[in-house]
């Protein structure tokens, strides 16, 4: 990744780098679960994880700037698309409802009006509105990095050109790369067209 050099100071994180390591540990697992619960669940364990050591009462000021870092030092290849596919089945994030359940008699396809909101259903919006907001959160990350220039950063001018030229003249075998880059667009696309198609 091409700007796999950042470190924490030049996202302003205050956080320990051992404790930013270790929150990279379920962050990277994202792109080995199957399931969208799954990677759901992944990605939200890492949040409340940063959210563990930074505060729970801190903003999405200081937890967008670890996410940022999580993407680019996990070096997972499309996190984009795992973002298009959590957001697309979010909704289906959901836990069956309690036994005995009154609304929706534990069956999604059943629905009865209920005459008070059950605690299970007060549950499950109260996960969906939390993961749609941290997914927004994970978008805005990744728009970040696709923007990423020197004045974005805790950084001079000069460094960051002396970080980019480096990192360039670092990247061997340009034919092979350009290759591997095409069919990596290619596949990504697909994937954006059959989203798309879906909606």
């Amino acid at each position: 990744m091409l700007y796999s050099w950042i470190e924490s100071e030049h996202l302003e994180i205050k956080l320990d780098t051992c404790i930013l390591n270790n929150s990279l540990i379920n962050f990277s697992k994202l792109p080995f679960y199957r399931t969208p619960t799954e990677k759901i669940n992944c990605y939200m364990k890492h949040i409340k994880f940063c959210y563990k050591e930074i505060g729970i009462e801190k903003g999405a000021e200081e937890i967008l700037p670890i996410l940022i870092y999580s993407i680019i030092k996990s070096d997972i290849h499309n996190v984009y698309i795992e973002k298009l596919f959590m957001n697309y089945y979010k909704h289906k994030n959901f836990n069956r409802c309690q036994h005995n359940c009154t609304h929706l008699n534990n069956n999604f396809l059943n629905y009865v009006e209920p005459k008070e909101i059950c605690d299970c259903l007060d549950e499950c919006m109260n996960n969906y509105n939390e993961t749609t907001y941290y997914l927004a959160l994970l978008d805005t990350a990744i728009s970040f990095i696709e923007r990423i220039e020197f004045k974005s950063l805790n950084i001079s001018r000069e460094e960051y050109n002396a970080f980019i030229d480096q990192k360039i003249i670092s990247l061997k075998e340009p034919n092979k790369i350009i290759e591997i880059s095409s069919k990596e667009d290619n596949k990504i696309s697909r994937i954006i067209k059959y989203f798309r198609k879906q909606k």
